[in-house]
């Protein structure tokens, strides 16, 4: 009976192994379960990547986080919150340049990653700054809008053209051509780094006829001291001003002067932004006697028989164009007679 005993306490040669594999599995179920022996440490996590789905994005708008790790879980702050492995998650509205950070949490550990997301103001709408009424063909007049960073100009024209013909041009100031009287209007719109393009900016400017002057002219062109001289004009396009004299004219007017010597008249045609244009005419005074109404203040001695000259004092009445102006002096009266012994006439002598 002993014997038998000892016998059946054996383990038999050939189940060794099925015993090994028993252990193990016991031991990798104590793994699974979480539980270690202290010999072993988990597995860090680990962040394989992090990418945002576009950087810049205009700002104001989202754009997606997308993050890749292993061992643990994962969370994003700025308010995005937990995250996926592999998920996209929005990052909400962003109107600055922003920087998230991930964290990733397991048993081994917890690690992080950052990223920034950038930002690009949207184009704002131009406000256009640019004379608001021009002379028609007038060349080189300045257009501008406010500068925006990171974006570029484009500008359109109607009725006008740009510095060297073009129709379009860029950059945040222009010079232009006024094209015919009417209405000019210049557009501009900027575009972002994005490609973005705001809205489009306008303004109307007004065009205006150029002065033109057709005809000036003085009718005698030459007189005699004392005579006048009309002088007639015809232009359009502005007010007529004609100097000396500063006297105001109309397309088609007229005026009478009395030049005491040669007067160059000038006609100025002036519009309503001070663009003008002139043309000039001269009166010639010739040489000579004039007629002149004479007052007699006195006379002095007596007459020295027939036709003898007779001292006086005189003021000449005359204005010579000038209506407040009088000429005094003092010489002989002659008289003229005509037949019939009365006198038509008298001319003054000096001495």
């Amino acid at each position: 009976m002993r014997e038998n005993r000892v016998r059946s306490s054996r383990i038999a040669p050939s189940a060794a192994p099925l015993l090994v594999m028993l252990l193990l599995s016991l031991v990798a179920c104590s793994w699974g379960d979480g539980h270690h022996d202290g010999s072993t440490p988990p597995p860090a996590p680990r962040i394989l990547s992090l990418t945002a789905a576009n950087s810049p994005i205009p700002a104001g708008t989202a754009t997606t986080l997308t993050a890749f790790f292993v061992d643990g879980t994962g969370s994003v702050d700025q308010g995005v919150g937990p995250i996926t492995s592999g998920v996209p998650v929005s990052t909400g509205s962003l109107l600055v340049t922003t920087s998230f950070r991930l964290t990733v949490t397991g048993p081994g550990g917890t690690v992080t990653r950052d990223i920034t997301v950038s930002t690009l103001p949207a184009a704002l709408q131009p406000v256009l700054t640019a004379p608001t009424a021009v002379t028609a063909g007038k060349a080189l007049l300045a257009a501008s809008v406010p500068d925006q960073a990171g974006c570029t100009f484009a500008w359109t024209i109607t009725g006008g053209t740009f510095t060297g013909g073009a129709a379009t041009a860029t950059c945040s100031a222009v010079t232009f051509t006024a094209g015919a009287a009417g209405t000019l209007v210049l557009g501009c719109t900027a575009t972002n780094a994005l490609g973005d393009a705001g809205a489009l900016g306008t303004l109307s400017v007004s065009v205006l006829a150029a002065p033109i002057i057709t005809a000036f002219s003085a009718e005698p062109i030459t007189i005699a001291l004392g005579d006048s001289s009309i002088l007639t004009c015809h232009f359009t396009g502005g007010a007529g001003l004609i100097t000396p004299g500063d006297h105001a004219m109309l397309d088609g007017g007229t005026w009478a002067v009395l030049p005491v010597s040669n007067t160059e008249y000038t006609l100025h045609v002036t519009n309503a932004v001070g663009d003008g244009v002139t043309s000039r005419v001269t009166v010639n005074v010739s040489a000579g006697t004039a007629s002149l109404g004479v007052t007699i203040s006195r006379f002095a001695g007596r007459p020295g028989g027939r036709g003898y000259p007779h001292r006086a004092q005189w003021i000449l009445a005359a204005t010579y164009g000038h209506p407040d102006s009088h000429r005094a002096g003092s010489g002989h009266l002659h008289p003229q007679r005509r037949r019939g012994g009365r006198s038509q006439s008298v001319w003054l002598g000096s001495g």
